[in-house]
């Protein structure tokens, strides 16, 4: 590129995911706490531009959306004033997902980081919190470059300070000055996003230390040329968070894993922008500008498509914690059948094929799971599932087989030792001699059975080669 291209808009959301204890969301102390720090986008108050945007999405994109994103409030919400927030009574109405935005009053203020040379002064703009099934839990905040005009922003900035941000062991310094104190990203979350000092609680295991957040990325800018190859080339670095001025052949993945990455989990519907999904990044690119009506294609992409996003990554996250703990018990384990059942039952509830009556948020949607795999990963799960149950019938089937052969050869001997007491009734035997009737037809007994033993073991040895 002999031009660095000029950014006109651009916001990343950056999100974690952690287990809670799902009764633990119905105690009042962490409701009551909750309820001071968050409110649900539903009870925000309607003179904020979000309540107008949030209608016409409604009315435009979703009349018939799942309600898993936008659930229908109008009944609720005429308990409740402008404002006024009642989580335990969403959660009753609603059940989960729940979705909570954290107060403005309550955002932490900006936050600083160095990169090399760079220095990024960094805004976080919101900050949410959302409740799924099987205990996952997950975080987001989104994150904007403070500068005093977007124009002295690069391509190469976006990348470097998201590519740190999403490494949860970086050091962040708190406000933007350089003497200010420097704290690991990590405790930053735990203190400013989980407020583990007051609810600690509700979090099973802070995972936000250990694991990398997910990027959801939005550029717009103005294209240097208007190349198709020139776009997918900044769309696929941006994705991978690399750099875009200078480039590494190196250290940087082939020309043939770029291709193919575009050409699997890419979409792109319009001439002006482009998606590019892979497992851990998102990337939206304008490369030209949208303008700011209502329900322009730039805000879409965290309006309407973010929800769906983070849907996306309940599933990714559902699919990894059943393996992890199919992986925790033996196949014939009882705790197997219950694995499988809450599979069935939450991927049957969740695991949407169409979300809308409209193709374009279908299309987003179906690249969403494409990217993160998710699709495979079931198929081979079920499979996972559907074998060990086979498994399980099988050792069921044996065991049981055991006990018949058991009961068979106890009534046999049975038999014979009442063949042998009646035997002796009639000949008027010797208590000598009986003994050694005894022992002979006890004798033939365990010959038979021996003989029956290895018979089967030839057999199967026979079936296995």
């Amino acid at each position: 590129m002999d031009k660095l291209p000029e950014i006109s808009r651009n916001y990343s959301i950056l999100t974690g995911q952690l287990d809670y204890f799902e009764k633990k969301l119905q105690n009042k102390y962490v409701l009551s706490t909750l309820a001071e720090i968050f409110a649900t986008p539903l009870f925000e108050d309607p003179s904020d531009n979000r309540a107008s945007l949030h209608d016409f999405i409604k009315t435009y994109y979703y009349d018939n959306f799942r309600s898993i994103s936008f659930p229908e409030s109008k009944k609720f919400d005429k308990k409740n004033k402008p404002g006024a927030v009642d989580i335990k009574g969403y959660l009753k109405h609603f059940g989960k997902p729940l979705k909570l935005r954290m107060r403005p009053a309550c955002i932490p203020p900006a936050f600083s980081l160095t990169e090399g040379t760079s220095r990024y002064m960094v805004e976080v703009k919101w900050i949410e919190l959302s409740f799924y099934p099987s205990g996952l839990a997950f975080y987001s905040f989104k994150i904007e470059l403070l500068t005093g005009a977007l124009s002295l922003l690069s391509l190469d900035d976006i990348s470097s300070y998201v590519s740190k941000l999403r490494n949860v062991s970086t050091h962040i310094l708190l406000g933007t000055d350089i003497s200010s104190k420097s704290i690991l990203l990590s405790e930053w979350i735990s203190r400013e996003i989980l407020r583990t000092d007051s609810l600690s609680v509700l979090w099973k295991t802070d995972r936000s230390r250990f694991n990398k957040l997910k990027v959801y990325t939005a550029v717009e800018y103005v294209s240097s040329q208007s190349g198709r190859t020139e776009n997918d080339d900044v769309l696929y670095r941006l994705s991978n968070l690399l750099p875009i001025s200078t480039q590494s052949p190196q250290n940087e993945p082939s020309l043939e894993f770029k291709e193919d990455q575009l050409k699997k989990n890419s979409f792109a519907m319009f001439g002006n922008w482009k998606l590019l999904s892979i497992l851990d990044t998102t990337t939206f690119l304008f490369n030209s500008p949208v303008g700011n009506s209502i329900g322009n294609p730039f805000d879409n992409t965290e309006q309407l498509f973010f929800p769906l996003y983070r849907h996306s990554l309940f599933l990714k996250h559902f699919l990894y914690k059943t393996n992890a703990r199919i992986d925790r018990y033996s196949i014939a384990h009882p705790a197997q059948v219950q694995i499988k059942t809450i599979f069935n039952n939450v991927w049957n509830k969740y695991h949407f094929r169409h979300v809308s009556l409209n193709y374009l948020p279908n299309a987003v949607y179906a690249n969403f799971l494409t990217g993160m795999e998710i699709d495979e990963e079931a198929a081979y799960l079920k499979n996972r599932l559907e074998s060990i149950a086979k498994s399980a019938v099988e050792t069921q089937s044996k065991q049981t087989n055991l006990i018949l052969k058991f009961l068979f050869f106890a009534s046999i001997l049975s038999g014979i030792l009442g063949f042998s007491n009646s035997m002796k009734n009639v000949l008027q035997v010797t208590k000598e001699v009986g003994i050694v009737l005894d022992r002979v037809f006890l004798g033939v007994v365990v010959a038979v059975g021996i003989a029956y033993g290895i018979l089967q073991a030839i057999k199967n040895r026979k079936h296995y080669l």
